[in-house]
């Protein structure tokens, strides 16, 4: 049982660390058309449209759910 509960936590560092990477990546990106605009590359240009599409199809109830989830997490882990 050790075993799996050691290979399970593993894993979900590496999901985490990945998940992370991701996200500075996309940051930079956003970053990177923000510096150079619409002469940033259509890579850079089609990451933001991207992102874009997905903001705008959170709702207020998604925004709020993510930030309560968050939150919860945050509260849960810290207390264990």
């Amino acid at each position: 049982m050790s075993s799996l509960t050691s290979t399970l936590s593993k894993a979900t560092e590496m999901l985490w660390k990945v998940a992370e990477i991701g996200f500075v990546a996309n940051l930079v990106i956003i970053l990177v058309y923000i510096l150079l605009g619409e002469t940033s590359g259509n890579f850079v240009i089609s990451v933001v449209a991207n992102t874009i599409l997905l903001v705008d199809a959170l709702t207020y109830q998604g925004v709020v759910t993510i930030v309560l989830a968050a939150f919860l997490y945050r509260y849960f882990t810290q207390k264990l």
